[in-house]
């Protein structure tokens, strides 16, 4: 399970990880005791370091590809502007990010997303298409929009089918 936190004054977002056994998972009264998951790294696997990601990294939606994992997230608090990084992983907790620029950025001034492209969730379909599913604001929040996008592959690397 990955989830964020932040720094002890609050000030970071960052991205950890848990693990659970899937048999202990089973037990509806078990999944959601403290002591069904396990911390699977001390720290965080992954927070802002690149200057668009600015003090957040928050929202990370996973799927595997061969025998990796790749990670969408969001960098950059809520219309701070906030947009999606991509990361890459062969064990689920050391991750390097693919670029150093981000994957979707928010849009123009006067565009739907002017605000914010975050909030990121990949959703493999049944016939293999993946698609990329994330919220935009066009006025720092006052409103929000949903938006999808399909993602092609080169060699386990996403890239935006027309974007």
């Amino acid at each position: 399970m990955y989830a964020s936190t932040r720094d002890p004054k609050g000030v970071f977002q960052k991205t950890v990880v848990a693990t659970a056994d899937p048999e202990g998972l089973k037990d509806p009264e078990h999944k959601l005791a403290s002591n069904a998951w396990t911390q699977a790294f001390d720290g965080a696997i992954l927070e802002p370091k690149l200057s668009w990601e600015t003090k957040c990294i928050e929202a990370t939606s996973v799927c595997q590809r061969g025998d990796s994992l790749i990670m969408f997230y969001a960098g950059g608090y809520n219309c701070d502007p906030q947009h999606i990084g991509v990361a890459k992983s062969f064990d689920g907790i050391h991750w390097t990010r693919l670029w150093n620029v981000p994957f979707i950025t928010n849009g123009a001034a006067g565009q739907w997303n002017a605000s914010e492209s975050g909030h990121p969730g990949v959703f493999v379909d049944d016939d293999g298409r993946t698609y990329l599913f994330y919220q935009g604001s066009p006025d720092k929040g006052v409103t929000w929009f949903l938006s999808q996008v399909e993602i092609g592959w080169n060699d386990d690397i996403p890239y935006l089918l027309n974007p």
